[in-house]
């Protein structure tokens, strides 16, 4: 058989000419050795397959190797290779685009002497060893590029074995930079104050129960400060409220500069910023730190081209001395800063159980009113305002009422008038509107119809700027009528309020929505102010019914307010009618509507809706 002819084996391999390749298990080979090794034997399907496993198991590692080559060449992560001793013998082109070095540069060399940070020298060889050991090492740290950067980098060490005994290490650096950053990020959102900068109430509160357990099992003492910043509704009331942010911002950065590195500074909400300075272990040494901060806001805030002062109030705690339950302290604290508030602004008190009752309870009281809406511990009760003359149930007071998650019961009386005078009534006033318009819309699906719910608006609310927005975006939301919404305002607006407010009255009124004044009689109206007054209703204050037929002054009273309202034409509600007497000569006076305990004590909205239905089933008698 000549060169380039071809020839049948007896295996079913095809041998083509001697320039050409051996076709073999899909594999071509050039060996010359093996070309004459089978034409010299016929024999010699051994020697061919014994070959050809040799060839293909070098080829097979051949791609491998330039597999293995491509993938450690071309990996997102920074990879080198070292020897057993930690020197460098080959890094990939991602290593070098991230830390700067070359392998030549490094070839021979212990990498952490190029990389590891002075600081962080004995954990890089604390993971050399390990992996040296045979270990398998993963971990978040530092390392440093040739610019001298610090890098955040994932490390994981790799122990390179063969044939059971370690020749290297691979060596892999993840650059998590832009990860720690937003976890960072994250973190500030989830720790600080994102107007302030300044951590935030969880945080703080983390921070004051560890110190606690801390200076339980120790000699440790610290010391918590609560701050207000004096007056700071007038800054935005007459700067706005960017320009009371910035105030914030000021307030805060002063109060930080007179820290050490090891205290804590929180925004607890609004002007309010909570402090805990570690180490101080005596009112002296408190009293020092206080004064520091308050000189600090001796020098003028300049917001918007403009100067203005600013003082801070502040309430001091020592602990253990002051109690050891955290929450306790900040209490504590709390009420120490109204107790200095109280006497004068630019100040500071330390807390002394010598403060009076009554002051301590308001101090409370304002205390949970902070977080009694958030908590779930306000509600509405509904007294039902009756018809005199068809004896039907017409309309319904909604009346705010309180249950705290230790003291219970908190009556009105008690807690309405420090949200008046602490400027957190606008707010619950706000919160009732909302949910009683809710209610409103919730029984007309259900069939119950009233002509009107009543609702408490204090003067706050009417000098609220955008009260009338809110009050209308709120109507619109719940998508009641107007009508059936009254606002009930106290006489006790002065005449300067009432020249003041006189168009959101008016405003209100052009809404539809109907206006009463509550309280009648215990304030000093004149018919002059009635006229302008956009009011519909007279509520005639329940001092004045306790007394019909005991008191002829009283009842005097009552009869002419009655006269006068027919003249004005106004309708009147007797308010606190709690006897048949008291119905009976209100009856005979002509009093349009009733409400009082005689009917029924303020319900919950499920009773309330029992009343009603009751009332109003057939077979029903009148309700008196």
């Amino acid at each position: 058989m000549g060169v380039g002819e071809e020839m049948d084996i007896q295996s079913g391999y095809r041998l083509k000419d001697k320039e050409e390749s051996v076709a073999l298990d899909g594999l071509l080979y050039d060996d010359d050795k093996l070309y004459t090794a089978i034409f010299e034997n016929n024999a010699f399907a051994t020697g061919i397959n014994e070959s050809a496993q040799v060839m293909s198991l070098e080829k097979e590692i051949e791609r491998e190797r330039a597999y293995f080559a491509q993938l450690f060449e071309n990996s997102p992560d920074a990879i080198v290779m070292l020897d057993s001793l930690d020197r460098v013998i080959k890094c990939n082109r991602c290593f070098e685009e991230l830390f700067g070095y070359t392998t030549e540069e490094l070839y021979g060399e212990f990498i952490n002497d190029y990389i590891s940070p002075q600081e962080l020298k004995s954990e890089a060889e604390e993971l050399s060893n390990a992996v040296t050991a045979g270990s398998i090492v993963k971990r978040e740290t530092l390392r440093r590029t040739r610019s001298g950067k610090n890098i955040n980098v994932l490390v994981q060490g790799h122990p390179i074995m063969h044939r059971g005994l370690q020749t290297g290490i691979y060596a892999i650096y993840t650059d998590i930079t832009e990860i720690k950053k937003r976890e960072r990020r994250i973190e500030r959102l989830a720790l600080r104050d994102s107007l302030t900068g300044l951590y935030n109430r969880a945080f703080f509160s983390d921070s004051l129960k560890k110190a606690a357990r801390e200076a339980k099992h120790g000699s440790n003492c610290f010391c918590v400060m609560f701050i207000d910043i004096d007056d700071f509704k007038k800054i935005n009331d007459n700067l706005g409220h960017d320009s009371g942010d910035m105030v914030l911002k000021i307030a805060a950065s002063r109060i930080r500069k007179c820290l050490g590195e090891d205290d804590v500074i929180a925004r607890m909400g609004g002007d309010e910023f909570v402090l805990l300075l570690r180490d101080v272990a005596s009112r002296s040494e408190a009293a020092v730190k206080a004064k520091k901060i308050i000189d600090s806001f001796k020098k003028p805030v300049r917001v918007c081209r403009r100067e203005c002062h600013v003082s801070i109030s502040m309430g001091i705690t020592l602990y253990p001395q002051d109690g050891w339950d955290y929450s306790e302290i900040v209490r504590k604290a709390d009420m120490a800063m109204y107790s200095s508030k109280n006497a004068g602004s630019s100040g500071f008190r330390f807390y002394v159980e010598s403060l009076s009752q009554k002051s301590r309870e308001e101090f409370e009281i304002e205390t949970g009113l902070r977080h009694a809406l958030y908590r779930g511990e306000m509600f509405i009760n509904y007294q039902p305002i009756i018809d005199s003359s068809k004896n039907r149930i017409v309309g319904a007071e909604a009346l705010l009422r309180w249950r705290h998650s230790e003291r219970g019961l908190i009556p009105p009386g008690r807690f309405i008038p420090v949200a008046e005078k602490k400027d957190m009534i606008a707010g619950l006033g706000e919160w009732v509107l909302e949910n009683t318009c809710r209610q409103i819309r919730s029984w007309n699906d259900m069939g119950i119809r009233l002509d009107f719910v009543a609702v408490n608006i204090s003067v706050k609310q009417l000098e609220d700027r955008e009260f009338i927005e809110k009050v209308r975006r709120i109507v619109e939301r719940t998508g009641i009528d107007p009508d059936q919404l009254e606002f009930e305002i106290t006489e006790s607006i002065s005449m300067d309020n009432l020249k003041n407010r006189q168009g959101v009255l008016n405003e209100l009124d052009k809404m539809g929505i109907r206006l009463a004044l509550d309280d009648f009689g215990t304030g000093f109206s004149s018919l002059g102010n009635l006229k302008k007054l956009a009011v519909s209703k007279l509520k005639i204050d329940r001092s004045f019914i306790s007394d019909i037929n005991l008191n002829e002054h009283n009842t005097a009273i009552v009869s002419t307010i009655i006269a006068i309202a027919r003249i004005l034409g106004l309708s009147v509600v007797a308010e606190g009618v709690e006897t048949r007497e008291q119905l009976d000569f209100l009856r005979g006076e002509s009093c349009d509507m009733i409400q009082g305990y005689f009917f029924s004590v303020p319900l919950s909205k499920s009773d309330f809706e029992k009343f009603v239905k009751l009332q109003s089933s057939p077979g029903s008698t009148d309700i008196i």
